[in-house]
């Protein structure tokens, strides 16, 4: 994101992520464009593996080594559930470092700052990369999000499902894309410390009989404490097929749970014939096939995944084919068409 903010000062906020940036009036010298962005996991550069590592974000503010005349104020969300009655305490790093190398996180202990239950603001006296760091001594867990997605490589008899989490932060859920699926269902939980519990996926049931999960007994699955406790996503799969014979198919409701201990959080879900995206269609399934979720969402074509062509529909490609010749047809004999109305009825 960015903005041209004057001597009169302004905020940034990246939406529906809780980050933001205030900048006070007389904090610049003259009109200056500021910007701010979210670092992707994969490029911060963290290497601690504690229970509360990973669990905020890391922001870049431009220009680097911009001179402020005053502290601005940067809001950073965090995902962690603090001891109560104790102090509050976060250590604040900055790394001023090339484009396109690793940064170079110092710590700053001059740097003011106030945490609090779901961020921490910290004054600023110029730019560059920032982020905090929270001490696990004072966390009793973190909050994330579970969720249950099918996998995109399904077919109509045998149905994959994901039932995992994914930390409850600014772009948590990319995780969960890179694997190709559909969210079905998604519910807030916490995560504990105390007990080192790893995270139960169950199966409970599907209805109607015709479907079943073939896991020879197997309906309870776990993710280990160490795996969600230094990591951000995992999952357990399961996987559903219908009965042999059975020629008609129904919707199906199913049933999963997902937790520590007895704390059990319930996931619902229905799918539709089977197959939760018979909705779209074959044109848009033919354009999303080399395409990631996260592609998907953005538009971005640029980093398409070559995918072999036997995994997208014949059905499909011959229709979009079809669909294709005919426009193409058409937009080259329309003048000669000239008051001729056509209505397709087409699929």
């Amino acid at each position: 994101m960015e903005l041209w903010i004057n001597k009169d000062g302004g905020v940034l906020e990246l939406p529906d992520t809780g980050v933001s940036l205030e900048i006070p009036p007389g904090a610049l010298e003259k009109d200056q464009l500021i910007q701010m962005r979210i670092i992707p996991y994969n490029f911060q550069g963290d290497s601690d593996l504690s229970f509360s590592s990973n669990s905020s974000v890391v922001v870049e503010l431009l220009p680097s080594n911009l001179k402020l005349l005053k502290p601005v104020k940067l809001t950073l969300p965090h995902c962690l559930v603090l001891k109560k009655g104790c102090e509050w305490k976060a250590k604040i790093y900055s790394s001023h470092h090339e484009e396109g190398t690793q940064p170079l996180w110092r710590p700053q202990s001059d740097t003011p700052y106030e945490l609090t239950e779901r961020n921490c603001v910290i004054k600023l006296k110029n730019f560059s990369w920032e982020k905090f760091d929270i001490g696990d001594e004072i966390v009793e867990g973190k909050h994330i999000v579970l969720y249950a997605a099918k996998d995109l490589s399904s077919t109509e008899s045998i149905t994959q499902i994901h039932v995992g989490y994914y930390l409850e932060l600014p772009g948590g859920e990319k995780i969960v894309s890179i694997n190709e699926v559909s969210v079905l269902v998604k519910q807030s939980a916490v995560f504990f410390k105390q007990g080192k519990l790893p995270l139960t996926c169950h199966f409970v049931s599907i209805e109607p009989p015709d479907w079943s999960c073939c896991e020879k007994g197997n309906k309870t699955k776990e993710i280990s404490f160490k795996r969600v406790a230094t990591s951000r996503g995992g999952f357990c799969t399961f996987v559903l097929n219908i009965k042999e014979g059975i020629q008609e198919r129904h919707n199906c409701k199913c049933h999963f749970e997902a937790g520590q201990g007895a704390d059990l959080v319930e996931l619902r879900f229905i799918l539709k014939d089977g197959v939760e995206d018979s909705a779209a269609s074959s044109s848009d399934k033919l354009v999303d096939a080399g395409l990631s979720q996260s592609q998907k969402r953005t538009g971005d074509e640029s980093q398409t995944v070559n995918k072999p062509i036997e995994n997208i529909d014949l059905e499909v490609i011959i229709y979009t084919i079809f669909w294709l010749s005919w426009q193409t047809f058409f937009s080259e004999h329309m003048t000669q068409i000239g008051a001729l109305q056509f209505v397709h009825t087409g699929p």
